[in-house]
């Protein structure tokens, strides 16, 4: 399973005390994979600024997706609108 889904998983069942079904984690192995085969090439490397980067995105991923489902979208606010927020604050 890639990081945000582990981060994401992990913090959804904690703080909101909601399961992990099966279908989800299968999404997040198969959108892994999708990313390396993308991304990997045979002359890649590691580096510690990406090292570093991968967790710390992983994490503000998963605290906005558990706040976002636990706060909810404020009313009178269109999907498109609260999209667009969410991206100016990442």
């Amino acid at each position: 399973m890639d990081e945000p889904g582990r981060r994401a998983g992990t913090a959804r069942a904690l703080v909101l005390g909601e399961p992990n079904r099966a279908r989800q984690i299968g999404a997040c192995v198969l959108g892994a994979a999708r990313v390396a085969m993308l991304v990997l090439q045979p002359h890649a490397g590691i580096d510690a600024i990406g090292v570093a980067a991968g967790p710390l995105g992983a994490a503000s991923m998963a605290v906005g997706i558990v706040l976002t489902k636990r706060w909810g979208r404020p009313a009178g606010v269109s999907p498109a609108t609260f999209s667009g927020w969410q991206l100016t604050g990442s």
